[in-house]
């Protein structure tokens, strides 16, 4: 059975006045929407598509993205396993080597997923161009 991590607080980052804290509360907001909120999300964006009998777009595959170097500090890395068994890693205290590389990779993923998030919305607000409203 799969079960949700629940991320801490990024509070603690957007109390910092800094350009460099403002990042990192960006950074850790993303990694706890990757981490809390798809997967929930996803869980019940499953079990919505199945009743429905409803056609989506493939959904984005797993990033092939390796850890390497990717943390300042070596012992804050830590990879989560998504409901789709995608491999999500972050640095705990959100000190990245390459803050400008994480943060395009993780907007890109964010759009792939902005577009399946899109997509249930249409049709949850009868904009299914399809198959309309039952």
């Amino acid at each position: 059975m799969f079960s949700v991590t629940v991320m801490p607080s990024c509070d603690r980052f957007y109390a910092g006045t800094s350009t460099c804290m403002k990042r990192k509360a960006w950074v850790c907001d993303y990694v706890n929407w990757r981490v809390e909120f798809l997967s929930k999300w996803m869980k019940d964006f499953r079990q919505w598509k199945m009743q429905n009998f409803i056609s989506v777009p493939p959904l984005p595959q797993c990033a092939s993205f390796r850890p390497v170097n990717m943390c300042k500090t070596a012992n804050a890395l830590k990879c989560e396993l998504d409901i789709n068994q995608c491999h999500v890693c972050y640095c705990t205290d959100h000190d990245y080597t390459n803050l400008a590389e994480i943060e395009a990779m993780w907007m890109g993923d964010y759009n792939r997923w902005r577009r399946i998030r899109d997509m249930y919305n249409n049709i949850m607000a009868g904009n299914n161009a399809a198959g309309g409203t039952c």
